[in-house]
């Protein structure tokens, strides 16, 4: 893992996906979540990158994968990130919409898709009760995994482990 400016680099995965072909947008919602820190505040913002350009796109995809870095300190990571954002070194930054949401669900629900894909870490997730009752269940397709995810394995960038958790989402999704 490469640090860079108090964050986990994720130039390597953004690299990748400007090598993508076909960058087609037609009859596809693509949202993503990022977190706006500004005087020591952080704000979320939701945009669909569908209806960016392609470069705004991969942008957008950034700063919703930027993690931050803390060196543990003995206190938990959460509490150590709103320390880190009350003492402003994360002032200006645009990092992963998960440290506030995790579940980016909404935007779905307002549009009233016809089908909503969710694709989680948690083996034993189960559709909320909220949306249980705007959507039929048979509307949500939940794809799951079968590992049981470990506190820091989405930093695992072992070969064979993401060979292992790339394949075993493949056959889920197929």
């Amino acid at each position: 893992i490469k640090i860079v400016n108090n964050t986990v680099d994720n130039s390597y995965a953004i690299d990748a996906l400007k090598h993508l072909n076909n960058y087609n947008t037609d009859k596809l919602t693509y949202y993503v979540n990022y977190v706006d820190v500004n005087d020591s505040k952080l704000s979320e913002q939701i945009v669909d990158i569908s209806k960016e350009s392609y470069e705004n796109g991969l942008l957008y995809i950034k700063y919703s994968s930027l993690l931050p870095f803390m060196i543990p300190n003995g206190m938990s990571l959460s509490e150590q990130f709103k320390a880190f954002v009350k003492s402003g070194i994360y002032n200006g930054y645009k990092l992963d919409g998960g440290l506030v949401n995790n579940t980016l669900i909404k935007p779905l629900i307002e549009e009233k898709m016809d089908k909503i894909i969710l694709i989680t870490m948690k083996h034993d997730y189960e559709i909320p009760e909220d949306i249980k009752e705007i959507y039929n269940e048979n509307n949500i397709i939940v794809i799951r995994p079968k590992t049981i995810f470990e506190k820091n394995d989405t930093l695992r960038f072992e070969g064979e482990f993401c060979k292992k958790i790339f394949n075993e989402g493949y056959e889920i999704a197929k």
